[in-house]
Order: structure tokens, then C-alpha cells, then sequence
């Protein structure tokens, strides 16, 4: 009589699945992430604008400090002053820049031809270009580093001047290929931040190709104008599916199986609720004219005068237009896509805690200031509200 294998035992040419673990939790709550949101709003107003830089790194210690990998929370160690300093060392030179552009602008205008007035706009465009580039790689050096866990710090490798001329070029490529450029220029960027990215002294590794994501891409731009703008929410998840499975840190592999309807879900009903604000908005400036044509009969219309002056449209837009909308952002958007991330991120493999260990590489000692006075996001989480 033949013995049969039994069904728990494997058999001798089968290897063992890696084992999947779901490390990240996220514990932020939307109700205090809006009020520490809507506090800094009046600081920052109240300052003049001056409370912004200590705005964005209490945001981001709370962002931080509600998530734990496997069990162990995340800290961020930045600093407003590090952010107000770098800001004030980048203004030192895009002031003086900013007034020679605008002084050679006014000259070629008046006296210049139009070669020269176009040559001097390409010039100008060209500048933006690399300095956007430069401050975004910037931005996600300075807060990677400023991110620790387990006391061990993330890093960005890599250089910003690189990143910069990169960026410029594939800009122009993407606009002489009229947006075809447009997936290569992604998968390119990405490639460049994620490999240069360490935690301690494992390297991350992103091995993504630009023909993954060609096609959809393509059909996404088809589709936008039909779909006024819900086949976004379609290629965004695919995005991110597609660059988690193509990301690894040594032999960890990492999964990310969010769908369409799960940003969905997030992305339209705050698309829904900014429109009703938005047309209550108009109501409530326009609603009290509309009101006293209706009694009287008198269908002339009339905007009203000086809307600035009156108290009561200037409240409205006040909150309106200053106060709700960063708060709703941060409660509908960041704090839900963080949910998100964190019940859907896997990771497939062995992992060694012990074997993090910190690396040599010295952090970034300014903060974003380029990327804060071009205001650019490029940081390394999510950016609606930090």
C-alpha cells in the first residue's frame, strides 16, 4: 500500500512563501489632527505668516509620532527654527534673483527685441525648472533625515544639483514629446529618490520600468476628459500598487493592494463637499442682493461695491476661503489616506530588526527653504497639510 503525503507536510521541492506581515498601524485621530490644523491657521495669520515654519513641524511630529512599525513609533526630530533658517537663507538669494529678473524683464520689454524677450523667458523657465527639481529632492533629504526609528534615521543619498539638471531635462523632454515623456519622466525620478534612499545602512531599491506604466497612463489622459477626472483616482491607486511591488530594502519585498474604490472613497465625497461649500459660499455673498431684487421686483443686478469692506463677505471669506479648506484637507485627505496606507502595506520576506543599524551619513542641518519658498511639497510622506 502506497502512503499519501500528508496534507500539512510539504513536499521536498516546495520552499516556503515568505511570511507576510502588516507592520505599519496608524493611530492619529481626524478631530485632533483638524484642530492642531486650524490652531496653526491663526497662529500663522495672527503672525503675519511668521508661525509657518513651526506650523508644519508640529503637523508633522503628530503625523509622525501616530504611526508604529512593528510596534515601534515613528519620531520626527525637525525643527520650526531649522525650517524658518534654511527659509531665510534661500531668500538671501531669490530676492537679489528676483530682482534682476524683474529689472531685466522691464528693460527688454521697453527697449528689447523679441529674441531677446524670448530668449530671456526661456532663460527664466529654464532656472524655475532646476530649482523646482533641486528643492524637491531638498525637501525629502531634510525630512527623511529628520525621521527616526527606533533611533535609527532615515537618509537621502544622492545629489540635489543632479536631481535638478534631471528634472529640467525630462521637463523639456516631456514637453517636446507634447506629454509623452510624461510616464518615463516619473519611473525616472522615482528610480533616482527611492534608490538613493536609506533606512540606517539598508539600501532601498525601486525597479521599475517606464512600459509598466505607459499604457495606463495613456488611457488615464483618454479617459480624464470623460470621466471629468475619476480615471485619475484609477491610475493613482495602480501607482501605487505598482511602485510598492516594484520596491524592495534588501530581501524585503513590499505590497500595497489599495483599489480604485478605496481612493474613491476619500477623494470623492471631499470633491463633493468642496463644491456644495463652494456654491454656499457664493450664496452667502451673493444671497442677501438676490434676496432684496426678489422683493422689490427691481431685476437689475448689481455685484455689490467695495465686497472687501463689508463685514459680513469678509467674515465669509475669511473662513471660507482661509479656515475651512486646510482643515478639511488634512481630515478628509491625509489623515484617511494614512488609515489607508497603514492596513494596506505589506511586507513579504525575513526581517532582522537588529540588523538596522544607524548609518555615517551626516543629516541635513538646514531646513526646506527653497522648496518652502517656491512652495514645493517633494517631502517624503504625504503632503496635504504638512
Amino acid at each position: 500500500m502506497t502512503d499519501q503525503p500528508n496534507a500539512g507536510t510539504m513536499a521536498p521541492d516546495e520552499t516556503p512563501a515568505p511570511p507576510v506581515q502588516h507592520p505599519l498601524e496608524y493611530s492619529g485621530e481626524a478631530k485632533a489632527l483638524g484642530w492642531l490644523v486650524f490652531k496653526n491657521t491663526i497662529l500663522t495669520i495672527i503672525t503675519l505668516g511668521f508661525y509657518r515654519f513651526w506650523a508644519k513641524t508640529r503637523v508633522r511630529k503628530y503625523i509622525w509620532n501616530s504611526q508604529s512599525l512593528f510596534g515601534e513609533r515613528l519620531e520626527y526630530t525637525g525643527t520650526g527654527k531649522e525650517l524658518f533658517l534654511g527659509f531665510l537663507i534661500v531668500l538671501a538669494v531669490l530676492v537679489p534673483l528676483g530682482i534682476v529678473v524683474n529689472v531685466g524683464n522691464f528693460y527688454l520689454q521697453t527697449t528689447g527685441s523679441t529674441i531677446a524677450i524670448v530668449s530671456f523667458q526661456i532663460t527664466y523657465y529654464i532656472l524655475f525648472f532646476y530649482l523646482f527639481g533641486y528643492a524637491v529632492f531638498r525637501a525629502r533629504r531634510y525630512q527623511l533625515s529628520r525621521t527616526q526609528w527606533r533611533s535609527i534615521r532615515f537618509a537621502q543619498a544622492g545629489n540635489a544639483k543632479f536631481y535638478g539638471l534631471q528634472f529640467l531635462g525630462l521637463v523639456l523632454l516631456s514637453i517636446v514629446t507634447l506629454g509623452l515623456a510624461i510616464p518615463y519622466m516619473i519611473v525616472r525620478l522615482q528610480k533616482y529618490q527611492v534608490s538613493n534612499t536609506h533606512l540606517g545602512q539598508e539600501n532601498f531599491n525601486l525597479d521599475a520600468r517606464t512600459m509598466d506604466i505607459f499604457w495606463k497612463w495613456l488611457l488615464c489622459v483618454i479617459l480624464a476628459y470623460f470621466t471629468l477626472g475619476i480615471s485619475v483616482l484609477w491610475f493613482m491607486a495602480f501607482m501605487v500598487r505598482y511602485m510598492a511591488s516594484k520596491t524592495s530594502l534588501g530581501a524585503i519585498k513590499f505590497a500595497v493592494p489599495v483599489k480604485f474604490i478605496d481612493y474613491a472613497k476619500i477623494y470623492i465625497p471631499y470633491s463633493l463637499l468642496m463644491i456644495i461649500l463652494s456654491v454656499l459660499f457664493v450664496f452667502l455673498i451673493l444671497g442677501p442682493t438676490v434676496f432684496q431684487i426678489l422683493l422689490s421686483g427691481d431685476l437689475k443686478f448689481d455685484f455689490p461695491e467695495n465686497p472687501i469692506g463689508n463685514p459680513w463677505i469678509a467674515l465669509v471669506g475669511f473662513v471660507g476661503i482661509i479656515i475651512l479648506p486646510p482643515i478639511i484637507a488634512v481630515m478628509m485627505i491625509t489623515h484617511r489616506l494614512l488609515g489607508l496606507f497603514a492596513s494596506k502595506l505589506e511586507m513579504h520576506g525575513e526581517i532582522d530588526l537588529d540588523a538596522f543599524v544607524q548609518n555615517a551619513q551626516e543629516a541635513s542641518k538646514r531646513g526646506e527653504g527653497l522648496a518652502d519658498a517656491l512652495d514645493v511639497g517633494g517631502g517624503a510622506g504625504i503632503e496635504v497639510g504638512l
